[in-house]
């Protein structure tokens, strides 16, 4: 079942379960003591989520406004391919995409989906992430094509720029 939040009060099990991934498992970044993975933009982001049998499998924020947090870690010069092929139109930034450790796709499909629709929804025509080779690769057999943006940047593994042109995925 796909859960949503708009607080950060409301995304606590989304928090948690990035925490569990991002700074137990993987120790991309320190440990906190109240085991929430936040940052700067959660507070101004809608929270996604997968709730299977009660727990929290699967989770990602959409951030609709500048600062875009992948405009502060690519180089400028790559940020700037990105809104030269996107131009004026609008705008929005998948990130902190998370799945726990039963590694099941459909949980992830189902929330890309939902966060695709909601993005369509809201009148955005790009998206723009983070991602690695692995999950465009999944994207594209479902139709969802991201364009790559080299060089990769290294943050929690080698990532790439990506542009998801949000129109034309299949619902």
């Amino acid at each position: 079942m796909i859960v949503w939040a708009n607080s950060v009060q409301e995304a606590a099990p989304m928090l948690r379960l990035r925490h569990y991934v991002y700074r137990e498992q993987r120790s991309y970044l320190p440990q906190r003591m109240d085991r929430l993975d936040l940052d700067d933009h959660d507070e101004r982001a809608v929270h996604l989520g997968v709730r299977h049998h009660d727990h929290m499998v699967a989770c990602c924020r959409i951030i609709y406004r500048t600062p875009y947090p992948a405009q502060e870690i690519v180089p400028d010069a790559v940020w700037q391919m990105a809104r030269s092929i996107t131009g004026d139109a609008a705008l929005a930034e998948l990130s902190r995409l998370t799945q726990d450790d039963t590694g099941r796709h459909e949980h992830v499909e189902a929330l890309c989906q939902a966060a695709i629709d909601h993005m369509r929804a809201s009148g955005v025509q790009w998206c723009v992430t983070l991602m690695n080779t692995t999950l465009t690769r999944l994207l594209d057999q479902h139709g969802v094509h991201a364009i790559r943006l080299a060089p990769p940047v290294e943050l929690f593994g080698r990532r790439y720029l990506c542009l998801i042109d949000v129109t034309k995925v299949p619902s």
